[in-house]
């Protein structure tokens, strides 16, 4: 359920912050002792600056407050908290105006 939660919820981010038709791809696959999940889209992107806060909680980019896209800046923290009580990773590759790649890495035992 909480996999779901997470994978749902990266999904729904590349939609609302998809300036242009959206392209999302989702790979899962097992590598050696971990599962490896990746979301990438084709949306906005992120800027190098506000990566290194988008797993904080409540924070919203600057972008996204002037377009005023409706959000409360706790969907990321959310995934985040999930991916740890998982005892995982993940990591946000992104680009300002070319889409973002949120890699997720899970222990397959804990």
């Amino acid at each position: 359920m909480h996999i779901g939660n997470i994978i749902y919820n990266l999904l729904e981010n590349a939609v609302k912050y998809s300036e242009r038709q959206v392209s999302i791809l989702v790979d899962c696959r097992s590598m050696g002792e971990k599962f490896i999940i990746e979301v990438s889209d084709n949306g906005a992107g992120i800027s190098k600056t506000e990566s290194n806060y988008v797993f904080n909680r409540f924070f919203r980019g600057k972008d996204v407050i002037q377009k005023d896209i409706p959000g409360m800046g706790l969907g990321l923290f959310y995934v985040k908290l999930l991916v740890r009580a998982h005892h995982g990773i993940i990591v946000l590759h992104s680009e300002f105006g070319n889409g973002s790649r949120f890699t997720i890495e899970l222990p397959k035992r804990q």
